[in-house]
């Protein structure tokens, strides 16, 4: 037995012992161009470890290098994969948060929806510092007669926008996820701005009948800028590198913005998920003659591999934002996750 095949063979020995769920398996690592370096037996024995990660439902895969990578010719190593992965569905976390008003003269319905969305652009705010830059937000307003917050118009009127509106950088093109968006330009989507937006939405005036008020049903962020972990950014001059899962773009090069506090990546346009996107929605809402409540949700989807892996340092920068939800009263709608789930690249 060549030295390959008995490496290979021992990994795969070793995926036997290690398998479980969510658990990231050890890597093949070859030289692209160079398969053909191998015999006959050795590809056969490739092809028994790849079967065996896909059959197990592993989240490692054979990875081909580039030549630029400096490894030698046929030469095979058993280390995790060292590059970063781009997918649709990551590592998704599910967040919810009750608000309970007592309605008395000065409190109206209106106002618990407006305080409401508020409530999720706070939300939204205290995840992101350090962690991530929303580059858009968008909000949905809708009209409603239902104690229980079902809707039953696309959009108030009068409202240009059919209810919806969506903020961003001035010098971003906008990519609102509802055609008739009223578009709201600004120089940074920050809290204040994420606010003002939402105001702005309540504060119109809206031809009402009798019964019924402004709501609003989804609040999202689709495109932000992630801050890298330190020891992960780049040296000056040079690009962050991930695979493109979901586009099947191997080694795509991202440029990288510097600032004073680290390294930030982001999207390279349509098509390319960002490092993070999350909404908000109004989901249960119950109201009788004294009192009001609303129960919202927050979805974190987490589509880039660096903030998810488990115990690294992306990881820890995620889960201490989290932490910080969680202590102001949010708490998971679901069991906390555990890990990232991936589907194996052959």
């Amino acid at each position: 037995m060549s030295e390959t095949a008995a490496k290979i063979a021992r990994l795969v020995s070793y995926s036997n012992h290690m398998a479980a769920p969510g658990r990231r398996l050890p890597s093949l690592l070859i030289n692209r161009g160079t398969e053909s370096a191998f015999s006959t037996s050795d590809q056969q024995q490739i092809g028994v470890f790849h079967y065996r990660l896909r059959t197990m439902g592993g989240s490692s895969r054979i990875r081909l290098l580039p030549r630029r990578c400096g490894r030698h010719s046929g030469t095979v190593r058993s280390i995790e994969n060292s590059g970063h992965d781009i997918y649709k569905t990551g590592y998704n976390i599910r967040l919810e948060f009750g608000l309970e008003w007592e309605l008395r003269p000065g409190i109206s319905v209106i106002h618990c929806e407006r305080q409401a969305a508020r409530s999720a652009v706070a939300a939204i705010a205290e995840l992101s510092h350090g962690l991530f830059e929303p580059l858009e937000l968008g909000i949905r307003v809708l009209t409603t007669n239902q104690p229980y917050g079902r809707w039953y118009r696309s959009g108030p009127e009068p409202a240009a926008s059919g209810g919806h509106w969506y903020l961003k950088p001035a010098e971003l093109q906008a990519y609102p996820t509802f055609e008739g968006a009223v578009i709201v330009d600004t120089e940074v989507v920050d809290e204040a701005a994420m606010l003002a937006v939402v105001d702005t939405a309540f504060d119109l005036q809206y031809e009402l009948q009798q019964g019924e008020w402004a709501s609003w049903d989804i609040m999202y962020v689709d495109n932000t800028l992630a801050r890298l972990p330190q020891s992960l950014a780049p040296a000056d001059g040079e690009d962050f590198i991930v695979d493109d899962i979901d586009n099947r773009r191997r080694d795509l090069s991202l440029a990288v913005t510097r600032r004073s506090d680290g390294a930030w990546v982001g999207w390279d346009g349509p098509g390319c998920w960002p490092p993070f996107s999350l909404s908000a929605q109004r989901s249960v809402v119950e109201m009788d003659h004294v009192s009001y409540a609303t129960v919202l949700d927050i979805d974190i989807c987490v589509h880039w591999s660096v903030w998810w892996e488990h115990r690294s340092p992306g990881r820890i920068m995620l889960d201490r934002a989290v932490d910080r939800l969680i202590r102001s009263g949010w708490r998971y709608s679901q069991n906390p996750p555990n890990g990232g789930g991936y589907d194996v690249w052959s």
